[in-house]
């Protein structure tokens, strides 16, 4: 196992997230990249909610048109129940429902 890959590789999904946002901020804690990670969170919960051909793999997600797969009904019911339930996410989720004029 290379070095770098067995640096990350005990930590927790929150923490490698946390890191990986960490990198890409500026000394005074500003970011460029705020676009970069949003597309990326996009592509993460598209991939998660849509029906993937055999054969198609999470890796090349990025090189792909996502918004051309079907999306699974069942996965994306289920990700919203985890994503409303999850103390930290919820709160998100909630403060867009709330700005976008929803119910929260």
């Amino acid at each position: 196992m290379a070095l770098e890959t067995k640096r990350w590789h005990d930590l927790s999904q929150g923490e490698t997230a946390y890191k990986m946002y960490d990198l890409m901020l500026n000394d005074d804690g500003s970011s460029a990249l705020k676009a970069i990670v949003a597309q990326c969170l996009a592509s993460i919960l598209r991939w998660k909610t849509s029906i993937i051909p055999d054969g198609v793999t999470q890796e090349k997600m990025f090189d792909m048109d996502l918004y051309g797969f079907k999306s699974d009904v069942e996965k994306k019911a289920s990700l919203k129940t985890e994503l409303e339930a999850d103390p930290y996410i919820g709160y998100i989720v909630n403060a867009i429902k709330y700005a976008a004029g929803g119910t929260v």
